[in-house]
């Protein structure tokens, strides 16, 4: 069914956008209580400074080989960084 389906992307796109969002404020937590620049984390990661802009900001999704990079780096888990745990 159409009108299903439709509602259903729109479901999955709002929770993904949530996660999105929790993420990118985890993110920037993260960064700032390590106390690194933005500049200092892409350096770190081999991206560039405005690709973890993006990803704070959450105009852009990291890839899932950054994502377990970053999970790494600060010590955490995918579910902490999505806001799915403390």
């Amino acid at each position: 069914n159409h009108e299903n389906r439709d509602c259903q992307e729109k479901i999955t796109k709002f929770v993904y956008c949530a996660g999105m969002k929790e993420f990118g404020e985890r993110l920037k937590e993260l960064r700032t209580e390590k106390g690194i620049t933005q500049k200092q984390l892409a350096a770190i990661l081999n991206v560039s400074g405005n690709a973890v802009h993006c990803w704070e900001c959450d105009k852009q999704e990291p890839s899932m080989s950054m994502l377990l990079a970053l999970s790494e780096y600060f010590e955490v888990s995918l579910d902490f960084l999505f806001g799915k745990e403390d």
